[in-house]
């Protein structure tokens, strides 16, 4: 007993039980601020007007056209049976009658948008059948997975010729054949948006450039390196200012980012800024950052820029007056356009904005949440 209250009295003994105290208490003290900060987290979230709550789902999807807005909810892994459903703005069935099948098996269940609205497609016998929300045929086609709808009513790009296709009733029509080297890459607003290979020393190099609704090339064949985004009249790009379609650039490719008019007039920024990474051409706003620290919303009118928080970078685009923004610890929340915060970054993930609708992803739950503070709120 002597020996043990001697050993309890050793400095080195004493040393090591107020480092287990110590540790102890460290750990009991991070504990108890992860879990605060962990109801903290879920208080903010039940606060939250939920379309569909966060569930154990593979894949939420969301589509909107004229108006409408639907979620694709697909396959649960709580399940042995894979499943697709698709729910409507309130969170409710909206394919009442219509097939939902088995997506392993012979049935197919797709979101996207079709020129007469949001639709399901389902591909059996390796024919695609287009129907509306209430299992309304509206078209065909026997192009597979490989034909993609465009937001341009009645066009669709094919996507192993990259022809571009004008759909009819149970037929299509070939209005856009490219050309060698040239690819289809999609459209946005009234523009054809075709990547081009030039010849070029050691490799080729790759451009874009735009083509009318009809075909015709617009903006005198200007050639950019990138596009980030097509709004009205507004292009977000990074354009390339030593060439064009019909005159190559030089050895030497010397480009400018900018918003720049569909006329060809620099927007913003005013002076070349190599360091600037524009975002959006939304909503009559820029983003763009400086020194990639600094992030600023400029806006068209010449309003003051509303400078964000350090930390956190706007994912953008605005969506009727709110834009989604990251944290530098990867979270992801809601500003609106005077800065003010909508949603606290509390998401790993979230989609683009659908009519002040987003799906959000915490962990491995998906869920779609409404948000407070829009124009169209």
């Amino acid at each position: 007993m002597k020996s043990l209250k001697h050993l309890l009295k050793s400095p080195a003994v004493l040393g090591m039980l107020a480092t287990v105290m110590i540790i102890s208490l460290f750990f009991s003290l991070t504990m108890t601020g992860l879990l605060v900060r962990q109801n903290q987290t879920f208080e903010q979230m039940e606060e939250l007007d939920w379309v569909l709550p966060l569930g154990t789902y593979d894949r939420i999807r969301a589509a909107e056209a004229e108006g409408k807005v639907a979620f694709l909810v697909e396959s649960a892994s709580w399940s042995t049976d894979f499943y697709s459903e698709l729910v409507d703005a309130e969170g409710k069935p909206a394919a009442y009658g219509w097939y939902l099948g088995d997506i392993k098996g012979n049935g197919l269940l797709e979101l996207n948008i079709h020129p007469e609205g949001y639709f399901v497609k389902q591909n059996p016998n390796d024919s695609e059948h287009v129907q509306d929300l209430y299992g309304e045929s509206l078209t065909w086609f026997q192009y597979g997975s490989s034909l993609v709808l465009t937001e341009v009513p009645g066009y669709a790009i094919e996507t192993v010729t990259n022809r571009v296709l004008a759909i009819r009733q149970g037929e299509d029509i070939t209005v856009y054949e490219p050309e060698e080297e040239e690819r289809v890459m999609g459209q946005k607003g009234d523009y054809w948006i075709i990547e081009k290979s030039l010849p070029w020393p050691g490799n080729n190099l790759t451009v874009f450039y735009l083509r009318d609704m009809d075909f015709q090339i617009a903006m005198d064949g200007m050639l950019f390196d990138s596009i980030y985004d097509i709004d009205g009249d507004y292009i977000a790009c990074t354009v390339i200012t030593s060439g064009t379609y019909y005159r190559p650039p030089e050895e030497v490719v010397e480009v400018d980012w900018c918003v720049m008019t569909t006329d060809g007039n620099r927007v913003y920024p005013q002076n070349s800024a190599a360091d600037s990474i524009l975002l959006s051409a939304d909503e009559g706003y820029c983003v763009f950052m400086e020194d990639h620290e600094h992030r600023k919303m400029y806006f068209y009118d010449g309003s003051a820029p509303l400078e964000l928080e350090e930390g956190t970078m706007p994912m953008g685009p605005c969506i009727d007056g709110l834009i989604s923004f990251k944290t530098d610890d990867g979270k992801y929340g809601v500003i609106n356009k005077d800065g003010e915060i909508v949603v606290q970054p509390l998401f790993d993930s979230m989609s683009k904005l659908h009519q002040n609708m987003a799906v959000v992803v915490y962990g491995n739950d998906f869920g779609v949440i409404r948000l407070e503070g829009g124009t169209q709120s």
